[in-house]
């Protein structure tokens, strides 16, 4: 009966530690990548400071993110500032680009979790805590 208790204990430690790393991903994809856009846009997007007239024609009086487009495609006329960030920005903080790596990352340390309790259970029934 001690002995189901002990493994049964090991076993929930380690099945909420292989929870925590995927549940930690998901919440940072969740809620700290939209902030994060949420906060650049509001930077990239801002206009002339308070009391400066921006130029017509001149670069300078444009927005961060019209200059951030301009990086990526210095032939092309932005049109909207906006939306080239926000399709630059989430190429990169895609779903997509984070499921491959997750899956391998959920698999990994399933098996090395897995491997750490196996081991536990052997190293207690050498010492006669279980048996």
């Amino acid at each position: 009966m001690m002995n189901d208790v002990i493994l049964g204990i090991i076993a929930a430690a380690l099945f909420i530690a292989w929870l925590l790393i995927p549940l930690l991903v998901v919440r940072y994809r969740r809620i700290v990548v939209p902030g994060r856009y949420d906060e650049i846009r509001d930077q990239f997007l801002r206009g002339a400071p308070l009391g400066e007239t921006p130029l017509p024609d001149d670069p300078r009086g444009k927005t961060a993110a019209w200059h951030y487009s301009k990086l990526l495609n210095p032939r092309v006329e932005v049109k909207d500032e906006e939306e080239a960030l926000r399709l630059e920005f989430w190429y990169y903080h895609s779903k997509e680009r984070y499921d491959a790596k997750l899956r391998v990352i959920i698999i990994l340390s399933g098996l090395m979790l897995a491997l750490t309790g196996l081991w536990i259970a052997d190293r207690l029934q050498a010492r006669g805590v279980i048996v």
